[in-house]
């Protein structure tokens, strides 16, 4: 008796490895094939992070909103960067569309808890990379 538990004891350990390492690989495999490439190097990722880490602690915030500042910036960001992954299948034009009403949307969070000075300078900050982003994915930066 004891060695039937054993033993069913080895296949459920077994089996739940075994579907553990198969859900695994399907995983991985589902997010290498969601990102097509990335639009910029690890280091000019970098070196925008820097400056948009400089140019926030020029806006003088308090430690609260600091936080909730850059909560909504990483945040919306991180689901604008998904936006050329091959499982969201969006043409140029829809990708763009839906990129603008992200950025729209962060603005009113943002502006929602900055004051006027504050903001003016987020936009001009945020509009820095807004640029970038344009020159890469090939569109037309309008004043």
């Amino acid at each position: 008796m004891k060695k039937l538990k054993t033993l069913t004891l080895l296949f459920t350990i077994s089996a739940s490895m075994f579907a553990y390492s198969q859900s695994g690989k399907a995983l991985m495999e589902k997010v290498n094939e969601r990102k097509v490439d990335t639009a910029y190097t690890w280091q000019e990722s970098a070196n925008m992070h820097f400056q948009f880490y400089k140019d926030t602690k020029k806006m003088k915030l308090s430690d609260e909103v600091e936080n909730s500042y850059t909560n909504i910036i990483f945040n919306s960001t991180a689901k604008m960067a998904r936006l050329d992954d091959k499982d969201k299948d969006y043409t140029a034009k829809e990708r763009k569309t839906i990129f603008l009403k992200m950025v729209d949307d962060m603005n009113g969070k943002i502006k929602a808890i900055l004051t006027k000075e504050q903001y003016a300078m987020h936009v001009t900050n945020f509009n820095r990379i807004l640029r970038s982003v344009y020159r890469r994915s090939g569109w037309v930066w309008e004043e």
